[in-house]
């Protein structure tokens, strides 16, 4: 069996599954590193997205100082694309929901990947 550390590692190597900007430079050693740099990574999606703004900067700064609340939030978001990228019926389930909504706001955008809605 593989411990948590592994299939998060292996995660970070596969960036389509996570990264929907497809653009985020991440130059790390693991997930460790990772999460000794929860906050910057956190403030890169944001800004990738044109999401970060003054107050949000502020509350992530407000999180990284609450004890460990920051790379609790990001091991939430990489735990998340690990069950759906690796069980089968979360994944299904989850489409299947994400392709009704889609067809409710009648999209003509490709389709909006799990990761975008997950982050």
């Amino acid at each position: 069996m593989k411990k948590l550390e592994n299939l998060f590692n292996e995660l970070l190597e596969d960036k389509s599954s996570w990264d929907y900007y497809r653009s985020l430079s991440l130059h790390t050693e693991g997930i460790d590193e990772v999460f000794t740099k929860a906050g910057s990574f956190v403030e890169a999606y944001l800004a990738k997205g044109s999401k970060l703004d003054e107050d949000t900067r502020a509350h992530i700064n407000l999180l990284f100082h609450d004890g460990n609340r920051i790379e609790h939030t990001l091991s939430i978001y990489f735990l998340g694309i690990l069950f759906y990228e690796k069980v089968s019926n979360i994944k299904n389930e989850v489409d299947s929901y994400l392709e009704y909504v889609e067809d409710q706001i009648d999209s003509e955008y490709e389709k909006t990947p799990f990761s975008y809605y997950w982050f």
